[in-house]
């Protein structure tokens, strides 16, 4: 129900989804009590603690992707080899979500942001007042910039359109090149192989998981 969303959809308490205040088709500009920017586990986590703590206030959750936040850790392994389905990556069908008064605001991004205002514009959905805000938006995947970088057949990993587009083409495939010998790279090389390609891994540091290293 909350996947493959192509337009922003907002799901308010007693309404049903992508639907809820408008005005010539936009949702009017509001206030919420708390916004939480991102769609991953910490913004829900922060969305979970607000309700079981008693906060009684708005909850807006905005976040770029189009799908309900998902749990990011099983897009290289359980996902990509096809173990679980999209639905079962869903932290919380959309009930929850309706039931704990948290509004979902998807497919947004953020334009700009006015602290001392206590307001946030957004690209498709005008401006957001807020009381408190927790910016919660994770990292972005490291593109690489070499010669041929931007050919086709290169995947990343870091969301769920990504993980599908990967799992799709890998099914088709019978070799792979995993760039990065941190945990996710080897998470990714081993589901690959499971999955019966022959892959090669390759590490610019002279040896695995280059975190862990002593400085």
């Amino acid at each position: 129900e909350l996947l493959n969303r192509t337009s922003t959809n907002v799901y308010t308490e007693g309404t049903s989804p992508a639907t809820g205040p408008r005005a010539n088709g936009r949702f009017m500009a509001k206030t919420y009590d708390f916004v939480l920017l991102g769609g991953g586990a910490a913004s829900v986590s922060a969305a979970e603690t607000l309700r079981f703590e008693g906060a009684k206030g708005s909850v807006l959750l905005l976040s770029s992707e189009t799908s309900a936040p998902y749990r990011h850790t099983y897009l290289s392994k359980q996902f990509l080899t096809g173990a679980i389905s999209r639905e079962r990556l869903l932290i919380h069908s959309g009930p929850y979500y309706r039931d704990q008064a948290i509004d979902l605001m998807l497919g947004v991004r953020l334009a700009s942001l006015d602290a001392h205002k206590r307001r946030l514009s957004t690209d498709r959905e005008g401006d957001i007042g807020f009381d408190k805000l927790l910016i919660a938006t994770g990292t972005r995947a490291v593109r690489l910039i070499v010669p041929g970088s931007t050919l086709g057949g290169i995947y990343y990993l870091h969301s769920l359109e990504d993980a599908t587009a990967l799992r799709l083409a890998a099914q088709k495939a019978k070799h792979a090149v995993v760039s990065g010998g941190s945990f996710l790279g080897l998470e990714i090389a081993t589901s690959l192989a499971r999955m019966g390609l022959h892959v090669t891994l390759v590490e610019e540091i002279g040896g695995l998981l280059p975190q862990l290293a002593n400085p």
